[in-house]
């Protein structure tokens, strides 16, 4: 970005793709996405697991799962349904949750932190959605 803006390359080039309006349409849907009680369950009880982790020194925060439920709603709106299934919270899981967490120090390398997530994931059985 300061690379860009060093060689005249302003915000002031960023053009409207969606207006107000239409962003806000949009947004309306895919909190209207449902979510079944066992996926509020599961998305509840991975959050959890990062509470109880030795090498995450803070968890994931009642705001991270209410981050990761709008990311599985708004997951599930782009897919073109109106209900969240297990691989909408797998799609989003990982970027929502790993930089809202507070690491130890023996995981402050990327890829082992994404190793630990997916074990932590794996960890917890996703719920049979039909």
């Amino acid at each position: 970005m300061i690379r860009r803006r060093q060689n005249g390359q302003s915000l002031e080039t960023v053009q409207q793709v969606v207006s107000r309006e239409e962003l806000l349409r949009i947004r309306r849907e895919a909190e209207q996405v449902y979510l079944k009680d066992a996926m509020i369950d599961y998305i509840v009880t991975l959050c959890e697991k990062t509470r109880s982790e030795v090498h995450i020194l803070q968890g994931a925060s009642p705001r991270a799962t209410l981050a990761l439920t709008a990311l599985s709603k708004a997951t599930a709106w782009i897919q073109g349904r109106d209900y969240v299934l297990p691989r909408d919270v797998r799609f989003v899981f990982h970027d929502c949750i790993e930089h809202r967490l507070v690491w130890s120090q023996e995981l402050s390398d990327g890829a082992a932190r994404e190793e630990l997530l997916g074990k932590l994931f794996a960890s917890v059985k996703a719920p049979a959605i039909k």
